[in-house]
């Protein structure tokens, strides 16, 4: 079983035996992505096959609000 990080780098490799459940490592935060979880894993998956499995990011949104000095919104931007 071969895990692959955000990087397309190979993350963690482990051995399984064919019908064992799969436990997949954590995944780490990284500053500008949300994480999402690894990417052909489900909850109570067995090993039936060699696999490879990556690590899901999604990018993270920020909104900034530009106010006058009075406190009116001049623009809002994502």
């Amino acid at each position: 079983m071969v895990f692959i990080d955000w990087t397309n780098e190979r993350f963690d490799l482990q051995t399984y035996y064919h019908g064992e459940p799969l436990a997949v490592p954590a995944l780490s935060s990284l500053d500008a992505y949300e994480t999402i979880g690894w990417e052909g894993f489900t909850d109570g998956m067995c090993v039936t096959q060699n696999m490879v499995i990556t690590a899901k990011y999604e990018k993270k949104n920020y909104s900034v609000t530009f106010y006058d000095e009075d406190g009116h919104v001049i623009n809002e931007q994502n």
